[in-house]
């Protein structure tokens, strides 16, 4: 983002917005026309935190297979985990 200057990524947010409203919480599954600036924060804070729980996740699971597969190369095996990791990119296709 940084170096080519775009805007940040819109699908945290999305996916923030859709567990909101799968778990009932209108306030936060509003489009973020219609949220005061308090509750945009939070929604924005919630989409960072399942970032890092993707990420997170990804690497406890992947720590956790690892030493039951040592055959697998140390390449193949971090193609495998590249999966899991992109989990929220691949959860657009929920979203939208």
């Amino acid at each position: 983002m940084a170096a080519r200057g775009r805007p940040p990524s819109e699908l945290p947010d999305k996916m923030a917005r859709k567990l909101a409203d799968m778990a009932g919480y209108e306030d936060f599954a509003k489009p973020a026309e219609e949220l005061d600036d308090k509750t945009k924060k939070q929604r924005a804070g919630i989409a960072a935190l399942l970032g890092y729980a993707d990420g997170f996740g990804s690497g406890a699971l992947f720590g956790i297979v690892r030493p039951y597969v040592r055959g697998v190369p140390w390449f193949w095996a971090g193609i495998a985990e590249v999966g899991p990791n992109r989990s929220l990119e691949l959860a657009r296709f929920v979203v939208d």
